[in-house]
């Protein structure tokens, strides 16, 4: 039965003779190796910190704040990781990190507390069992993201497919800047694709596949939508627009200011006339070079007998014995696990096994905090983003089911996703007294959505410790049946500023010094 689920897996790329029978580029794997030689010269003083960072931030290895320990992203394509994957970061975890795995907003687990000289041997071992870090971090092609769910159609093989051909070129890991792929199985665009530097939405049209295209989205700085690129394509031009937008970006895309060489930045700069003119150019250069693409076949319809079941954790962090349990759990159902967007793992399942599962770690309709890994970990993070989120998730206990979710950022690198959100919350700092204030900014009515994504807007400042007990006040004005999104749009951004006003007021430090600290 397992031999089956790992070909369910592989279908999407087995047309490459240049890849191992897990999946791994042969670029892939020797420059891994190759990295570990870094690692140990690093370690052994015959190489720079200032020399190693640029060769660890590729292979998606990040320093942590504590000084000394490194954060290792493993990526799993499509968020998909098979049990005997899931064990191994289990094992990795547990033997040789502070024991936490954290599940991202892009679909990566991350382990984090590593000391340097257990990375050669980690990174080994994740190749053993077909997964990498390579292009977890820098300038590169990043994770390909998918939407957990069916839609249209199932777009988990295309994102695997993608991931598998992008990762075979070393070119995809010296892009001016970092280029995110996403695939949305519908418009509502679980994936966020409207806001990715490429995005896809499944569409079925007189019965035939195809996709709509979006390009020039992201967060961070000067974020934006993307614009619009192809209405319509059939499933067949997927590699073709990818590689046409990639050699667009690498050509056109800032090398001079990292603060505007994004694919965004690239829109802004010339215009989206002048954007959707140049792509079309690259892309008739690429289809004239008759490249030969894999041929993606369909995911099996999950059986009769099972059903998705989201698994929640806090601030998406789990133990590795907790890891360990869901990979138990995924070969009882259709043998894989699916990492989401909302750090969440999701499981395929018969229903005897979903009765076996804790009723706590099953998602369901209560507004849920999502949060970066925050300040305590992150050397770029402002805020400590799951503290707060803990905080909200108790002052919200005992509420009735008002479903949405707030997400979090602890810096404006937006790596919780915080613009997407009803209400988002993004790391910030105030002065009062001339003291720093733990704080964050507020922000309202993103959506995502083919055609109707909108991105946040900020409403107010607000001191860190007074966040809960706004979002308390605002969650209680929900009506029966009304969602986090309903109740923004009712509102209004002039009721959401004056409730952030009421909210921001920052007491003397002898009156309460637990406002001058973070959660």
């Amino acid at each position: 039965m397992l031999r089956l689920r790992y070909h369910i897996n592989e279908l999407a790329i087995q047309e490459y003779s240049n890849m191992n029978s897990r999946g791994l580029s042969a670029s892939v794997t020797e420059d891994t190796r190759a990295f570990c030689e870094d690692v140990r010269r690093f370690v052994s003083g015959d190489m720079t910190a200032d020399e190693f960072r640029p060769r660890r931030a590729v292979m998606g290895i990040y320093e942590q704040r504590e000084y000394g320990t490194y954060m290792l992203r493993v990526r799993c394509a499509a968020g998909v990781i098979l049990p005997d994957q899931a064990r191994l970061v289990a094992s990795l975890a547990r033997e040789y990190s502070s024991g936490m795995i954290h599940c991202t907003t892009r679909q990566d687990l991350q382990i984090h507390g590593v000391a340097a000289e257990s990375l050669p041997d980690m990174l080994e071992r994740l190749l053993d069992v077909g997964i990498s870090c390579r292009g977890g971090g820098g300038d590169a092609v990043r994770n390909v993201a998918a939407c957990p769910g069916c839609g249209a159609f199932d777009v988990t093989h295309y994102a695997l497919a993608v991931a598998a051909y992008m990762s075979r070129d070393r070119a995809n890991y010296k892009l001016p800047r970092k280029f995110k792929i996403a695939f949305s199985g519908c418009s509502s665009d679980c994936a966020l694709a409207s806001v990715a530097d490429l995005g896809f939405f499944a569409r079925v049209r007189d019965g035939v596949r195809g996709f709509s295209v979006y390009a020039g989205g992201g967060m961070g700085s000067r974020p934006a939508v993307g614009v619009l690129v192809e209405d319509f394509v059939l499933d067949s031009s997927v590699f073709e627009i990818v590689e046409a937008m990639k050699r667009f970006f690498d050509a056109h895309g800032d090398r001079t200011n990292r603060s505007r060489a994004r694919l965004r930045h690239v829109v802004e700069r010339v215009g989206a006339d002048e954007f959707l003119s140049l792509y079309r150019g690259e892309l008739e250069h690429v289809k004239s070079e008759k490249i030969e693409y894999p041929k993606v076949e369909l995911a099996p319809a999950p059986a009769s007998d099972t059903r998705a079941v989201r698994l929640s954790f806090p601030s998406g962090n789990l133990t590795p014995d907790q890891l360990e349990r869901v990979a138990d759990l995924a070969e009882t159902g259709d043998g894989m696990i699916r990492a989401t967007q909302d750090e969440e793992l999701l499981l395929r399942l018969p229903a005897e096994s979903i009765a076996s599962i804790n009723p706590e770690l099953i998602a369901r309709g209560f507004v849920r905090a999502v949060a970066c890994v925050g300040s305590h970990i992150c050397r770029l993070g402002i805020r400590n983003s799951p503290g707060v989120a803990r905080a909200i998730e108790e002052a919200l206990q005992g509420m009735g089911p008002v479903d949405g979710k707030i997400k979090i950022s602890g810096c404006p690198n937006s790596c919780g996703q915080h613009l997407t959100a009803p209400v988002g919350l993004c790391g910030a700092a105030k002065r009062v007294d001339d003291r720093q204030v733990p704080s964050y900014t507020v922000f309202v009515g993103g959506r995502v959505g083919e055609g109707s994504a909108n991105l946040g807007e900020p409403v107010g400042v607000v001191p860190a410790k007074s966040v809960p007990g706004m979002i308390r006040e605002f969650v209680s004005l929900a009506r029966d049946g009304e969602n986090l999104a309903d109740l923004v749009d009712r509102l209004g951004l002039e009721q959401l500023r004056e409730l952030c006003e009421k909210h921001q007021a920052v007491p003397s430090l002898e009156v309460s010094p637990e406002y001058y600290q973070d959660f």
